[in-house]
């Protein structure tokens, strides 16, 4: 397994993790601490797709 790979299992992680959070705080009714956790999912999704287009 190359570092490329790691990456990318990190980032799908983090975005899970994320993704998980923002619509546990969602369901709750509260949006604005749901905010950082979507900015998170978001920078992973963005930076494993930009992994991507680099290989």
């Amino acid at each position: 397994m190359d570092s490329t790979q790691i990456y990318k299992l990190i980032f799908a992680g983090l975005g899970i993790v994320g993704a998980f959070l923002t619509v546990s705080r969602l369901l709750d009714g509260a949006w604005v601490s749901a905010l950082w956790p979507l900015l998170i999912t978001a920078y992973c999704g963005w930076r494993l797709y930009t992994m991507q287009e680099e290989t």
